[in-house]
C-alpha cells in the first residue's frame, strides 16, 4: 500500500535523508530492518576501487527508485481526487444528493412562505388599524353631532326604501282580508 507520508517508498522500505552531520542529503533507499551505512563502517567502499561507471549506476539506481516513489505518490493521489470528485460522490450516495436537494428545496418554500406570511400579517395588521380609525372618525362624527342636535339623536326619518315596503305590506294585507271574508260571507256585500 502506497502511504503518503515523507519517508516511505512504494515498497515499504524506509528513506534516508540526511547524513551524520545532520546535513541533508539525496532521498536514499535504506531497505526495512537495516542500518543506513555511515563512515564508520568497514563495508562501505570508501571509492578506492571503484570503476568510474559504478557512482553513475549507483546514482541511476537512486533516481530509478525516486521515480517510483513519486509515480506511487501521484498514483494515490490520482485514486483519491477521483474518490473525491462531486461526481463520483453524487453517483455513489444518490440519498444524499436527494436529501440535499430537498433541503435546499425546502429552504425556499420556507423562505417564500415566511414572506407571504408576514406579508398577510402585516396586511391584516394594517387593515384592521384602518378600519379601528374610520370606526373611531364615525364615533367622533356622531358624538359631534348629538352634542350640536341633541333633539336629533333619537328621532330619525326611515329611509324610502323602508316606506315603500311598509305601504306594499299594508295593500296586499287589505287585499287578503277582503278575500277571505268574501269566502266565509259570500252574500254579505
Amino acid at each position: 500500500m502506497v502511504q503518503g507520508a515523507l519517508g516511505v517508498n512504494p515498497q515499504g522500505k524506509g528513506l534516508q535523508d540526511r547524513d551524520l552531520q545532520g546535513k541533508d542529503l539525496m532521498v536514499r533507499p535504506v531497505s526495512s530492518g537495516q542500518a543506513p551505512p555511515t563512515a564508520a563502517d568497514p563495508t562501505v567502499d570508501r571509492g578506492q576501487h571503484q570503476s568510474p561507471d559504478q557512482p553513475a549506476e549507483r546514482l541511476e539506481q537512486e533516481i530509478e527508485q525516486i521515480r517510483e516513489n513519486l509515480g506511487g505518490l501521484v498514483n494515490e493521489l490520482e485514486i483519491r481526487r477521483r474518490r473525491l470528485n462531486p461526481v463520483a460522490v453524487m453517483t455513489r450516495n444518490p440519498w444524499a444528493l436527494a436529501i440535499g436537494g430537498a433541503v435546499v428545496l425546502g429552504a425556499i418554500v420556507g423562505a417564500i412562505a415566511a414572506r407571504r406570511a408576514g406579508a398577510r400579517r402585516q396586511r391584516a395588521w394594517s387593515s384592521r388599524a384602518q378600519a379601528a380609525v374610520k370606526r373611531g372618525k364615525r364615533l367622533r362624527q356622531a358624538l359631534a353631532r348629538a352634542i350640536d342636535e341633541p333633539e336629533r339623536v333619537a328621532t330619525s326619518e326611515p329611509p324610502i326604501a323602508m316606506k315603500l315596503l311598509t305601504a306594499a305590506a299594508t295593500a296586499a294585507t287589505a287585499v287578503a282580508v277582503r278575500r277571505l271574508a268574501n269566502q266565509l260571507f259570500p252574500n254579505s256585500s
